[in-house]
């Protein structure tokens, strides 16, 4: 029973709570509306287990944010992919494995037909329902497993330890889930798992609020890990200088003119990202962000107490820009730097290594375009390494738009398009690693690298004129999907 390794993704990711409950971002349910109340989506789990009848629910950020209560017998496989609106839903109480019937073998495994478990998935691989068990027995660190028809037969291999009680119950794509020998069970069937996920959707696992640098508001972003549970961070935004800016504690933020960056929980140290074997995402709207004006995400390899000074990859540190845009260009580049820290001299690539000009012209991303740059739309951008290891070296980053169901990928810079002269790609992943700070500004100037100015169509002038603001939210650093 259960898997090579094609890392086909699953459906949705379950993060399992005490008690037998779970949730999961981008999905719903079909019927069952029982009631709905006007609450954040951190309190939708909770108000659900306080209404009389209600066993599941949706949150969506629709009408300012819903949770829609709902009742009847579910099981995690019924829940639909719904990936706007910010949805999130969940169940209050698991179909756990005290309705499963489990085989027990002499060895300390065990197994059962119409089962899975939720996340910790290492490696797959395509393998008939009777080899998936010993597939993952002898694969590295693979404790438990999950067969399913999907792909014409795919075997999961998951880490960690587990008890039965965290099975759940499924019949979608004839699931067999179990457990290798080794991995006897670390509470009973009868016990609740014990889990540091969150409670309720967006519920943070952090300490309280730490005392904010001066002027700095509470700003949240979301972590994933390996075991795809998700954290939201009490992260601030900190001004380095700006015109009024819109800053919210539900994450979404809009700014004009002006730069920010992110200070970690202690509120002492700017929080430091290493992006590799991982992907960060997030929306934007620079509908009103015109020709001549640059609204920016990007990472600096600035020193990380908070109050030091700044540096980028024009001056003397390395720079990751993941975006920079207006209504008209888009743009990823590489900065880096022959040496790792603050450098003297002119030893950065101050050009950049970039994937964007196919964008500029092209009918791919402007104004009424195939990603229709008067709307908002999503970014992901992914950094791959060797051997897909957090330690290996960086080789490639691709960046992918999405907006209404629709995909575009911008470009892929790696070794065979950036120049080894300040050490490519490789030499980025090092500075990551080292850990960035991410940064957040607005500027204007001379833009036509970015937006082409007068010569391209979609700008109605090469000045911005009146500044609107740019707009950022649902910003996630996770494990590449």
């Amino acid at each position: 029973m259960a898997p090579s390794l094609n890392m086909i993704p699953r459906d949705i990711a379950w993060n399992q709570v005490s008690g037998g409950g779970a949730w999961a971002l981008n999905c719903d349910w079909v019927g069952g509306d029982l009631s709905n109340a006007k609450v954040s989506g951190d309190q939708c789990g909770s108000k659900c287990a306080t209404t009389t009848g209600c066993t599941h629910f949706t949150w969506t950020n629709a009408n300012g944010g819903t949770c829609w209560m709902k009742t009847g017998p579910v099981t995690a496989s019924q829940a639909i992919a719904k990936n706007n609106d910010g949805a999130v839903c969940g169940y209050s109480k698991s179909d756990s494995g005290s309705s499963i019937n489990w085989n027990n073998a002499a060895d300390g495994g065990y197994w059962a037909l119409n089962c899975d478990w939720t996340g910790g998935d290492i490696a797959n691989a395509q393998v008939s329902g009777e080899q998936c068990g010993s597939k993952c027995a002898t694969t590295s660190g693979c404790t438990h497993f999950t067969w399913t028809s999907a792909s014409g037969g795919t075997c999961w291999m998951k880490g960690g330890n587990v008890s039965k009680g965290q099975a759940f119950a499924t019949t979608k794509d004839s699931a067999v889930c179990g457990a290798v020998s080794g991995t006897a069970p670390t509470q009973t069937s009868n016990d609740p798992p014990k889990t540091t996920d969150p409670s309720s959707p967006g519920q943070t696992i952090t300490s309280a609020w730490g005392a904010p640098p001066a002027g700095a508001t509470r700003f949240p972003i979301i972590e994933c890990d390996r075991t795809k549970t998700c954290y939201k961070r009490n992260t601030f935004l900190s001004p380095a200088w700006n015109f009024p800016a819109t800053v919210q504690e539900s994450g979404d933020m809009s700014m004009g003119l002006g730069r920010f960056y992110l200070v970690d929980p202690n509120g002492s140290i700017y929080k430091q990202f290493n992006l590799n074997n991982r992907q960060i995402v997030f929306n934007v709207d620079v509908s009103g962000v015109k020709c001549g004006q640059n609204s920016a995400l990007y990472f600096s390899s600035m020193a990380p107490n908070v109050g030091s000074e700044y540096c980028d990859g024009q001056g003397s540190c390395m720079e990751m820009d993941i975006f920079e845009g207006n209504i008209a260009g888009t743009q990823f580049t590489t900065h880096e730097c022959r040496s790792r820290g603050q450098v003297a001299g002119n030893q950065c690539n101050h050009d950049g290594c970039s994937a964007g000009s196919n964008t500029k012209y092209s009918d791919k991303v402007g104004p009424n375009s195939y990603i229709n740059s008067l709307k908002p739309f999503k970014i992901t951008t992914k950094f791959y390494t060797e051997g897909n290891s957090d330690n290996g070296a960086l080789k490639s980053i691709v960046q992918i738009f999405e907006q209404d169901g629709k995909y575009f990928q911008t470009g892929d810079v790696n070794g065979g398009s950036c120049t080894t002269q300040w050490g490519g790609v490789p030499q980025m992943g090092v500075g990551q690693a080292d850990g960035m700070t991410l940064i957040l500004s607005f500027w204007e100037g001379s833009m036509d690298w970015l937006d082409g100015g007068f010569g391209n169509g979609k700008c109605n002038s090469a000045i911005g004129g009146q500044s609107q603001a740019a707009k950022y939210s649902q910003i996630r650093v996770e494990p590449i999907a």
